[in-house]
């Protein structure tokens, strides 16, 4: 229902007729091992997130099991996602995917069917990335700069609705 209620709101705006998407959580691989380093101020250890495929928003695929390091390094739009705290899309994944991302030859060869994707921060209340949600899709799109705008205000409030009201979707 999620998926179709997103599919609704963006509709023809970003979206083909033929397009589809799939929509991934991203969330922290150690999560209570974080915390601890948190509360003891150990800052240089590496944090990734691993992809989490549910069933009827995200075909798994080739992508079980992915994850990206989210610090000190920033891989893939996971990565950046992270480190701006803001939404973070590329549309042309066929060109730019292997070359810019950081990404290991693994990671390329798990998201090289891609033809997009934008991944969208969940914060919690002390504005700390507790997840990231990310749409990709084996379809062209273009989102040109006058549509940006307006597609990062619809995900950003369907990324808080999704995590305020099916918080389980976020758990290890």
């Amino acid at each position: 229902m999620n998926k179709h209620i997103l599919t609704s709101s963006l509709g023809r705006r970003f979206l083909s007729d033929s397009s589809s998407f799939d929509i991934r959580i991203f969330i922290p691989k150690n999560p209570l091992l974080y915390k601890i380093l948190d509360k003891l101020h150990i800052s240089n250890f590496k944090r990734k997130f691993a992809i989490k495929n549910i069933d009827l928003i995200a075909e798994q695929g080739i992508t079980k099991n992915l994850q990206f390091e989210v610090y000190p390094n920033q891989e893939g739009l996971v990565g950046l996602c992270y480190k701006t705290k803001s939404m973070v899309y590329d549309d042309d994944l066929e060109n730019t995917n292997d070359k810019i991302y950081q990404l290991n030859q693994n990671q390329i060869s798990r998201t090289s069917n891609l033809k997009w994707s934008i991944c969208c921060p969940v914060c919690d209340k002390t504005n700390s990335v507790v997840a990231i949600i990310a749409l990709d899709g084996k379809t062209k799109i273009t989102i040109d700069e006058k549509k940006e705008d307006t597609l990062r205000n619809e995900l950003l409030a369907f990324s808080c609705l999704l995590y305020d009201s099916v918080p389980q979707l976020f758990k290890r």
